[in-house]
């Protein structure tokens, strides 16, 4: 059972014969320093750390980060 399908049936108790499937729903993968979404894009759906993530924006032509998400956190 992968960590996400454990986090899912942990809080939910999915039955076992839809939880793959819904772990795989949920699933993207974003190579290093590939962007998750860009300024002025709305965020419409959630997401599920495996890795560090971190959101950031330029102020006067420097990164300013504004959140982090840990290994193991849902986020939008």
């Amino acid at each position: 059972m992968s960590e996400l399908e454990n986090y899912i049936n942990t809080y939910f108790g999915i039955n076992p014969a839809h939880l793959k499937a819904m772990a795989d729903l949920l699933k993207a993968h974003f190579k290093k320093e590939e962007y998750f979404t860009e300024v002025g894009k709305r965020v419409t759906f959630e997401f599920y750390s495996f890795k560090h993530l971190r959101v950031f924006n330029y102020s006067d032509g420097k990164e300013v980060t504004q959140w982090l998400a840990s290994p193991g956190e849902f986020g939008s």
